[in-house]
């Protein structure tokens, strides 16, 4: 794909209003904050 064609491709992908991927965090990003001390120690403050 030629440069100016990806440029045109990404620019519409996220010219629209609507979520691509949805708002729910991915399971994976959940088990690690989950499992980290250092963001447990950060929300007590």
């Amino acid at each position: 794909m030629a440069e100016a064609d990806q440029a045109t491709f990404w620019s519409e992908r996220y010219a629209k209003d609507e979520y691509l991927f949805g708002t729910a965090p991915n399971a994976f990003l959940v088990r690690e904050v989950r499992g980290s001390t250092s963001v447990a120690r950060f929300h007590r403050r």
